[in-house]
């Protein structure tokens, strides 16, 4: 039974026709909430509404006897909930006063915040972030209600440069968080500032351009990572030199090694059909492990945890329980040939080398395998072409000039 269900009264009825669905509609139209609709035959359907719309329902029908079938028929089944307790037992005053408290109880479970669940970080640190968070007002024991997430979404997402959107979901004493990051760009010199150009790298240049600058090589030379390709410092006949943003396109032969290495002999752990379960409850985030449960020996294991809350309708309890699925791990060794450990290696670094040199042409690769008494290790030694060009800005300062005084 739901909690709110409970709490507001509900009355249970059947109602008797061949045009059941009428009824249904005509309720639907008049106002009158009704669910958990469920046929018993072909004119019987069996349903809920509030506590006080029976008589509601009543008049319904009769203004609408028209349409419907001359046995038509309402049945009041049972009226249930909190109220009606009450009534059956208003010579208890325990059972009042502790209904009182429970109600109480859950009023206040349903104004606390008793959990703040963070997901989607992956860059930032989730303590950084759950300060931030601290901060505008969302930790466990605040009031639950009276948020701007909007106006706390817009704040965070100032303080971070790397997240893309926040989304907060308020579900009863439990808020949401899932944060969605975004890459920060990288390091780049300002288009305004003065720069030079160097060599990100060690290459050949095959292709050399100056667009702006005094370009200090040429294609076919072999220059340093850090060197200097262009300056940013360009002679003037009338003042000497003058700054520029030096740019430039620096095409060359680059170098680009991959190293791998995979022992013959590996061991892994497989899961076997021996598994059991633990159980731990959580009441106002104080948690309680069931000794009773999930007691293991195992050396090796797998465990998924998956978190059970308890819900009214659509809001969350301070109420959980914690299943942790384990599963015994059995470990088994088993050894690789050398072609099995060559394809394994070749695989590994292929996938490397697809994520590494996206979009770049690779002109030779060599790859050279070596056996050891451990294993077999594995180089690839790549030449491809990629545009070395590296700004650097140009530092300034100005200082004022002396002024000379004649004594």
């Amino acid at each position: 039974m739901k909690i709110f269900e409970w709490l507001t009264g509900y009355c249970s009825i059947e109602i008797k026709s061949w045009y059941c669905e009428r009824v249904i509609m005509a309720a639907a139209k008049a106002g009158i909430e009704i669910w958990q609709i469920e046929r018993i035959n072909e004119k019987a359907v069996r349903a809920k509404i509030g506590l006080y719309d029976d008589k509601e329902l009543l008049k319904t029908v009769e203004s609408e006897k028209d349409k419907l079938s001359a046995d038509t028929e309402i049945v009041i089944l049972e009226k249930d909930g909190l109220i009606p307790w009450i009534i059956r037992h208003k010579m208890r005053s325990g059972f009042v006063a502790g209904g009182a408290l429970c109600l109480t109880a859950i009023i206040l479970m349903f104004s606390i915040v008793w959990s703040v669940d963070i997901t989607g970080l992956y860059e930032i640190s989730p303590i950084e972030f759950r300060k931030s968070l601290d901060g505008n007002g969302i930790y466990v024991g605040a009031f639950a209600n009276g948020h701007d997430f909007d106006e706390i979404r817009l704040s965070m997402m100032r303080e971070y440069d790397n997240i893309a959107y926040i989304t907060f979901n308020k579900k009863g004493s439990r808020i949401q968080v899932d944060v969605t990051e975004s890459k920060l760009p990288p390091e780049t010199v300002n288009n305004l500032d003065y720069r030079n150009i160097i060599a990100k790298e060690d290459g050949v240049l095959i292709v050399a351009e100056a667009y702006e600058g005094k370009i200090n090589v040429k294609s076919g030379q072999a220059v340093e990572k850090g060197d200097l390709l262009v300056s940013g410092i360009f002679p003037s006949k009338e003042i000497g030199f003058r700054l520029v943003r030096a740019s430039a396109k620096m095409l060359a032969y680059t170098k680009k090694t991959y190293e791998a290495f995979t022992p013959y002999t590996v061991t892994e752990y497989l899961p076997t059909d021996e598994s059991c379960r633990k159980y731990e409850i959580s009441v106002f985030n104080i948690n309680f492990t069931l000794p009773f449960f999930g007691s293991n020996s195992y050396d090796f294991y797998d465990e998924v945890n998956e978190t059970v809350h308890l819900t009214a309708g659509e809001n969350v309890l301070p109420v959980s329980v914690k299943i942790s699925n384990i599963t015994k791990l059995e470990a088994k060794t088993y050894t690789m040939t050398s072609e099995e450990a060559r394809k394994k290696l070749t695989a590994e670094i292929d996938e490397i080398m697809r994520l590494d040199l996206h979009g770049l042409e690779i002109t030779d690769t060599t790859v050279t395998f070596t056996e050891t008494e451990l294993g077999l290790y594995c180089r690839y030694d790549c030449t491809v072409i990629d545009d070395i060009a590296e700004p650097q800005t140009i530092h300034t300062e100005f200082t004022k000039r002396k002024t000379l005084h004649k004594d």
